[in-house]
């Protein structure tokens, strides 16, 4: 007995579904690869949560950051860099 086909929205909506996953996983582990005020123990368990859990891992990293204003003598006021809450205290 063969297996009905998929309709094509299905086929669609999956890979949609696999290419914001993948998005999701290559800019949190960038961000987070870039994000100094992590320790070693950190930055590993974040990487293991970005890498098993594709969706879910990304999200929490990108819920756990915020953006932060960082302005020395001299410096212009209106920049933003993102850094972790962790860099903060």
């Amino acid at each position: 007995m063969d297996a009905p086909l998929l309709p094509p929205s299905y086929a669609f909506l999956w890979s949609l579904v696999a290419v914001v996953a993948f998005t999701l996983l290559v800019l949190a582990a960038r961000a987070q690869a870039r994000d100094p005020g992590l320790t070693a123990n950190q930055r590993l368990v974040w990487t293991v949560l970005i890498l098993i859990f594709p969706i879910v891992g990304p999200t929490l990293w990108f819920a756990s950051t915020t953006p932060v204003r960082r302005v020395g003598p001299g410096e212009d006021p209106t920049g933003t860099e993102w850094h972790s809450r962790r860099a903060l205290r």
